[in-house]
């Protein structure tokens, strides 16, 4: 019994039905809240660099495009992000056109060089515009030159995760603009390469590279006509990341090798007979170069190489389409650094000790030295003209 001498403040009494069940509700959101923060913070520690998702794109820098899958925006601001691997920036930027490369110049009479291809070529991880080996190809030739204007531009609309198709279709969607002569695409010659990555046809692209998975993520089954919120979210959010690309059903998802099955010459066959048509169709030079991966190298050292690159020349051969493999010359030419400096692959090209896939500034200049051999587009081949 209460005593009734007591303050009525100090009485206790029961809590109303009401009150219960918001308590109970504000502690069961706590707990959830608690937990889901332990999970996040497991997966980050489990998994560090999933839990560093490649420079989360600022808001506007990327936008869905029907053709080409997703473009950057136009006019993009310099900006700078820490590239996942922690040790590098990556400058974020775009010229009038929506291409991460300086304005082009005006139809001047040189001879004018589009270059297409994935992240190797756009130049992933690097915070410097003249660090990506299409700006160092114009560079070598203007050193040539002796420091004049080269008689030729070299223009690049490479984008990080591009496959085939989607190079095809933003050439045709910049070649009104860059009037350019050539075509010069680098193809990726690595496990997660261009042969690999053209099974998904030209409709069903990546969602580019987030937290490393590339399988089965497509833009129609994660982003496709909804708000952009979600692709924030799975950019900063390991866990979320976990329950949509791990856990989640995808089954509605179409199949990811298209009508291709499994068939990886018949995917590459169809893309570059599409890369044939619309060179044919723009009235351009076309030239395929394959490129390695700094890790493929590394490997290769150590175990044979496969035969993607020699099924890409052959189709090439087929298709009338100018293709040469840089790889035997920077093997040689990294047989020949490592025997003089004592270091390896990373030591030399690698963005990092994290990042065997991309290139430093050093190592794009290597690769557009080797280009310059290999390819007659130089100043010397304009003068034989």
């Amino acid at each position: 019994m209460h005593d009734p001498r007591q303050p009525a403040s100090a009485r206790w009494r029961p809590l109303g039905r009401g009150r219960r069940i918001a308590f109970a509700a504000v502690t069961l959101v706590f707990m959830a809240g608690v937990l889901l923060g332990a999970l996040e913070l497991f997966l980050r520690a489990a998994d560090l660099r999933a839990g560093m998702v490649f420079h989360p794109a600022p808001e506007g820098y990327m936008r869905l495009d029907a053709e080409a899958g997703y473009v950057f925006a136009p006019n993009y601001p310099p900006h700078l992000r820490r590239y996942f691997d922690g040790e590098n920036q990556t400058l974020l930027y775009t010229n009038s056109l929506g291409m991460r490369d300086v304005e082009p110049p005006p139809p001047d009479g040189r001879r004018r060089i589009l270059t297409l291809g994935c992240s190797v070529t756009e130049g992933v991880g690097l915070a410097e515009p003249e660090a990506p080996w299409p700006r160092q190809l114009e560079r070598l030739w203007r050193e040539k030159a002796g420091g004049a204007e080269p008689p030729v531009v070299v223009m690049n609309g490479a984008a990080l995760g591009y496959n085939t198709f989607q190079q095809v279709a933003r050439a045709r969607q910049l070649q009104p603009h860059v009037r350019a002569d050539v075509w010069l695409m680098g193809w990726l010659d690595s496990q997660n390469g261009m042969w690999v990555r053209n099974l998904f046809g030209a409709q069903g692209q990546f969602v580019y590279r987030l937290g490393f998975i590339w399988d089965r993520k497509y833009w129609d089954c994660f982003a496709g006509g909804r708000s952009e919120w979600m692709l924030r979210l799975v950019q900063h959010s390991a866990l979320v990341r976990f329950i949509l690309f791990r856990a989640a059903d995808w089954s509605d998802c179409p199949d990811p090798a298209g009508p291709y099955g499994m068939d990886l010459r018949a995917a590459s066959r169809d893309a570059l007979e599409r890369f044939r048509a619309a060179t044919d169709e723009a009235g351009v030079e076309p030239w395929i170069v394959i490129l390695p991966a700094p890790a493929d190298l590394e490997r290769w050292r150590q175990a044979p190489r496969g035969d993607a690159a020699e099924q890409v020349a052959a189709i090439c051969a087929d298709l009338g389409l100018p293709c040469v493999d840089a790889t035997p010359a920077i093997q040689a030419r990294l047989a020949d650094a490592t025997a003089q400096s004592g270091k390896g692959v990373i030591g030399l090209w690698a963005l990092s000790e994290y990042d065997q896939q991309h290139y430093n500034p050093a190592g794009h200049r290597m690769l557009a030295e080797v280009i310059d051999a290999l390819i007659p587009l130089g100043p010397a081949a304009r003068r034989d003209e």
